[in-house]
Order: C-alpha cells, then sequence, then structure tokens
C-alpha cells in the first residue's frame, strides 16, 4: 500500500526527477517502473505527457493485470502552481497549491541535503531513438547532524538523460543489495497534447486540500 501511495502521490515509486517547468518540448510515453525486492518483483506501468507550457500529466495504470485503464491521474500546471490529483471512477479531483516552490515530479532528483554524492560519468547510449548521457551517483558519506542515523543502503542509482527531451529515459537506482527500481519510459512520441488533458474535467467534484509542506503558500 506504501507503494502505491507513493505512486499516487509523486508519479514514481519515489519523488525524484520532474517534467515540470520544461516549455516548448511536448511528449507523451509509456512509463514501466520495476522494483525488485527480497519479497518478488513488482510492475507498474503509467502514462505521461507534458504540453508546450510545460503542463504534466501523469496517469497511474497500476500494475499489468489491472488491465490498463487510470485508477488516478495527476495533473502539475507550473502556470498556476496548481496541482490535481483525478479518482476517474468517482469523477473527484484533490487540488493542492498553489504553490511557493513547484513540487517534485516524476524525473528529476533533487539530492539531500544529508549526503555526500559521487558522480561519474558514463558516457551516452541510444535509448528508444535519443541519445542519452548517463552518470552513476553513489553517496560519498553521511554528513547528516550529530546524533541522527543514516538511512540504511549505500547503493548507487543511474540516470540516462535526454538533452533532445530535457528528461532522464531510464534510472536504475540499487539502494541495497535487496532492493532495485528501475524506471524507463518507452513508445516516445513528440508532439502538441490536447489542452484537455491538462484540466479538471467537467462534471468533477473538486476538494481543496491544505499544502503538506510548511514554506510553501
Amino acid at each position: 500500500m506504501l507503494l502505491l501511495a507513493c505512486l499516487f502521490i509523486c508519479g514514481t515509486v519515489s519523488c525524484g526527477p520532474s517534467y515540470s517547468q520544461v516549455t516548448g518540448l511536448p511528449f507523451c510515453a509509456v512509463q514501466i517502473t520495476e522494483v525488485t525486492e527480497s519479497t518478488g518483483k513488482s510492475t507498474f506501468r503509467a502514462k505521461v505527457c507534458r504540453d508546450s507550457e510545460g503542463r504534466t500529466r501523469f496517469e497511474n495504470l497500476g500494475t499489468p493485470e489491472e488491465g490498463g485503464t487510470p485508477n488516478s491521474v495527476r495533473i502539475d500546471d507550473p502556470m498556476t502552481g496548481m496541482t490535481y490529483i483525478l479518482f476517474p471512477s468517482g469523477k473527484l479531483a484533490h487540488q493542492r497549491g498553489p504553490w511557493r516552490a513547484f513540487p517534485p515530479g516524476p524525473f528529476r532528483r533533487s539530492p539531500s541535503p544529508l549526503f555526500d554524492r559521487r558522480s561519474q560519468d558514463l558516457g551516452t547510449k541510444m535509448l528508444d531513438g535519443f541519445e542519452a548521457a548517463g552518470r552513476q551517483i553513489t553517496p560519498a558519506g553521511w554528513t547528516g547532524a550529530p546524533g541522527h542515523t543514516p538511512p540504511p543502503g549505500t547503493g548507487t542509482t543511474e540516470e540516462w538523460y535526454s538533452p533532445e527531451l530535457s528528461l532522464v529515459i531510464l534510472m536504475v537506482d540499487e539502494s541495497s543489495p535487496s532492493y532495485k527500481r528501475v524506471v524507463h519510459l518507452t513508445e516516445i512520441v513528440r508532439g502538441e497534447q490536447p489542452a484537455e488533458l491538462f484540466r479538471v474535467p467537467a462534471g468533477y467534484t473538486v476538494h481543496a486540500l491544505p499544502i503538506p509542506h510548511p514554506g510553501r503558500t
């Protein structure tokens, strides 16, 4: 349940890399997330889109067995600073914002200030028809406050970034020997997207929710 909640809120298994505030590079793609743990392997699918104004849409399609119908949709609009979470089955929308600083979404990783991180250049390679530059990120040491215990795992993260699309096409996170997460964009189609994809549909009931993080207005 925690994993599904994180997918629902962040657009991927963890809040990290983002499509937000990238203009002039519209696209749609299918995102495949594979999580391997000691208990087994799980696969999650999503459809992600961005328009020329930088608005983004993330359709959470769940597991392949769930049939491909979105059970939740996240829309981020950096122009207004608003985030909407839609539940199509009940025609319900949760609204949060406006944000002072736009919240992170999928595909932009913000390094924790509690870590030193080393980055190693992995060169370039073609992924789904796009040239991507790779880097490997390794925690170099815990720099948190005295008395605080560092999180478990000292693994690495690989990110393969496409300058042409201004996003990470492939991310491989191995934070411990028993955990691996691969997030991969496939079926990437460039081009302007319909404006209605980035609006709350007519007939939805909208509930405004408080902003969950202090310091944002």
